[in-house]
């Protein structure tokens, strides 16, 4: 069920306090040592990482942490996992006939 709350924003959870929800699991994250990843969309993360790589092939300086970082939130990207899995699947149907 999606409701809008009381800033007229969107939201599909039934998580009351969301906002302040995310920032406790941040911290508690921090805390035990790990690095909380934001959901940056896929196009995004794309322009991003083609900015960055088109620095490192040209020499420019470029920031390697945020590179890691965009790594990792593709790893955990919803729409980046479906294409994976989509040309593994066709791999897999190309070579089938050969196996």
């Amino acid at each position: 069920e999606i409701e809008i709350d009381a800033r007229g924003i969107r939201f599909s959870t039934n998580i009351h306090y969301a906002d302040e929800t995310v920032n406790i699991l941040r911290e508690q994250m921090r805390t035990a040592g790990l690095t909380p990843l934001e959901f940056i969309p896929l196009p995004k993360i794309k322009e991003e990482m083609a900015q960055l790589f088109e620095c490192a092939n040209t020499g420019v300086a470029y920031d390697t942490d945020r590179l890691d970082y965009l790594l990792l939130c593709l790893d955990h990207n919803p729409a980046h996992k479906a294409e994976q899995e989509a040309l593994n699947r066709a791999w897999f149907g190309e070579i089938q006939p050969l196996l």
